[in-house]
């Protein structure tokens, strides 16, 4: 069995370049000597690959970097149901020494009967929680 690391994807590459991750990894999305798409290369940071290129930490490394510089965590859980085991995932900011949780559903977070939002698997739970958090953190960028 061969076990895959996840990166970030374009999107959430983007994204965390807009709030401010500058952290050197080992791949990077976007053109590179004449190839759209994802690229291994060790010496990349943000700061230095310009309007074009995206620094595509591991959704393991994105998820770190959220904790510890934004104080904002994500938890990918199991579950069951009548169709066996299901993931889910949690959101929780730490905002002015209060801890505040979301979990994630399909419907709008004002509505408090609807049910959890369901992943099949653990990364893809994570992935949603990386795209929660991104939204919120870019939306609020943008206000500021």
């Amino acid at each position: 069995m061969r076990i895959e690391i996840p990166i970030v994807t374009k999107e959430q590459a983007i994204k965390l370049k807009e709030i401010g991750f500058d952290e050197q990894c080992g791949s990077m999305w976007g053109e590179y000597d004449g190839y759209e798409g994802l690229h291994q290369r060790i010496d990349n940071n943000n700061r230095y690959n310009g309007d074009k290129l995206f620094s595509a930490p591991t959704m393991s490394f994105a998820l770190a970097w959220l904790r510890k510089v934004k104080e904002m965590h994500i938890s990918a859980h199991p579950s069951y149901n009548a169709d066996g085991i299901i993931y889910m995932c949690t959101v929780f900011f730490i905002e002015k020494e209060t801890v505040n949780n979301i979990l994630l559903k399909d419907e709008p977070l004002t509505v408090d009967y609807t049910p959890p939002q369901i992943f099949n698997n653990y990364d893809d739970a994570n992935s949603a929680g990386l795209n929660y958090i991104l939204d919120y953190l870019t939306k609020k960028t943008r206000i500021e």
